[in-house]
């Protein structure tokens, strides 16, 4: 008897544990309740998302739009059961809505997302999740401007997209205005590492992030380091960048060991040719090569890379949730209603997608009101005492997410199988790295 009530006890602690978590905690709305939208019963909600029209090549990372429709779904009925529980009338609906993307440029032909934006406002809907890999988005952002429409991107930043008067605020830390987060970091971890020279290998154009270089020399207090002349992007020819890069490994190594060199790399034209090349310069592979823009894993695998990248440690540093009961409980239920989780790489946007939605539905109600202007108003401090799956969502200025979480991955091989394995952890909160054996 006394087993069978321990097994009901502890049914019941789990069940207690699962509610805690199941709803992201929220200090804003003390008494839900009272927060009633007098004139509707139901807000509309946009989730936007990206989806290259035919004559557009392949997008770096692919969205599934049956995996977003799931999430989106999962969500809804998440954040209405909420409002049941909570004894609020509002209900929520979400409506999936792809952007298409013509290879039109931003402030040219095509421009992404106008003509959806257009019709969103002309339909009454401007609470929007969405405006991702905003850069491509710049134009239909001023429309967004001028009709007052609100967006809160999971994810994507941009450049000369962070501005206090835009209504945009995005989940993801913004490099290209202070504080360069993901740079500062990297350049961390590089240093935690134990590394205190490095060299690089990149195309000479700018950036996703201009300044990972010199915040990484910066931390290792200028120590030795070359940036190799710039490979040009439309060519194959990389011999001679390469041979140079093996030239001036070899006389890094000789000064500060081998042991304490690494290489950082600009990653998104790597492919069999680079790496023919690269494995005729065998010194190359003896030390790690650490990828600061990010190969997406679909494409390694896409062009059978897995191996090739093992051979020389291939490792990123990756925005990931907080490591955190309420993110377990988040991978549980999508794993459960959604699919297989996504890639190392696409698990924050899948999570900042699901937080969005809250955060757009939580202000929605402490604003009492569905008008863009005053959501608005209230969406920073929303977004400020709320821990959800990726942890504290707090804005600056720019109305980006001031920090993140971020896991490194390696490119392994054990014996025929090569993986990506998860290698270390930084915890934006104690400003620190892990890394796993």
């Amino acid at each position: 008897m006394k087993n069978k009530y321990s097994i009901v006890f502890g049914l019941l602690i789990i069940l207690l544990f699962v509610t805690i978590n199941y709803y992201p905690r929220n200090t804003q709305l003390n008494n839900p309740e009272n927060n009633q939208l007098k004139d509707e019963n139901t807000v509309k909600i946009a989730v936007t998302y990206m989806k290259l029209s035919e004559n557009v090549g392949r997008w770096p990372h692919p969205v599934s739009e049956e995996k977003i429709k799931a999430l989106v779904t999962m969500v809804e009925d998440d954040i209405n059961q909420y409002c049941i529980d909570n004894l609020i009338e509002t209900r929520f609906n979400y409506i999936p809505t792809p952007v298409i993307h013509k290879g039109g440029t931003p402030q040219g032909e095509n421009p992404p997302g106008l003509d959806e934006m257009i019709q969103l406002n002309k339909s009454g809907i401007n609470l929007i999740v969405g405006h991702d890999y905003s850069l491509a988005n710049r134009y239909s952002l001023d429309y967004a401007n001028e009709h007052k429409m609100l967006l809160l991107s999971p994810s994507g930043v941009g450049l000369g997209l962070s501005k206090p008067e835009d209504y945009l605020y995005k989940l993801s830390p913004n490099d290209y205005e202070d504080p360069e987060v993901y740079e500062k970091v990297f350049a961390q971890m590089i240093k935690a590492y134990g590394y205190t020279a490095f060299i690089t290998i990149n195309t000479g154009r700018r950036s996703f992030y201009p300044n990972v270089i010199e915040e990484t020399a910066k931390a290792l207090n200028y120590s030795y380091r070359t940036t190799l002349v710039e490979y040009d992007i439309n060519s194959d020819a990389f011999e001679p960048y390469l041979e140079r890069a093996a030239g001036y490994l070899n006389d890094t190594i000789r000064v500060y060991g081998i042991e304490n060199v690494c290489i950082l790399v600009e990653s998104l034209w790597i492919d069999d040719v680079f790496l023919d090349v690269t494995d005729r310069y065998h010194i190359l592979s003896n030390v790690t090569w650490f990828d600061y823009v990010g190969l997406p894993e679909e494409l390694v695998t896409e062009n059978d890379l897995e191996q090739r990248l093992a051979k020389y440690g291939f490792t990123r540093l990756i925005m990931y949730p907080a490591d955190t009961a309420r993110a377990d409980v988040f991978y549980r239920r999508y794993v459960e209603d959604v699919g297989e989780l996504p890639t190392p790489s696409r698990v924050y946007d899948e999570a900042a997608r699901y937080d969005a939605c809250w955060l757009m539905a939580l202000s929605v109600l402490q604003a009492n009101s569905s008008d863009p202007i005053d959501v608005k108003a209230v969406l920073p401090s929303v977004c400020e005492s709320y821990k959800g799956v990726l942890g504290n969502c707090t804005l600056n200025e720019y109305g980006d997410r001031v920090s993140t979480d971020y896991r490194v991955f390696t490119w392994k091989i054990d014996g025929e199988v090569a993986y990506f394995k998860e290698s270390g952890y930084y915890n934006s909160t104690n400003d620190s790295f892990i890394f796993y054996p």
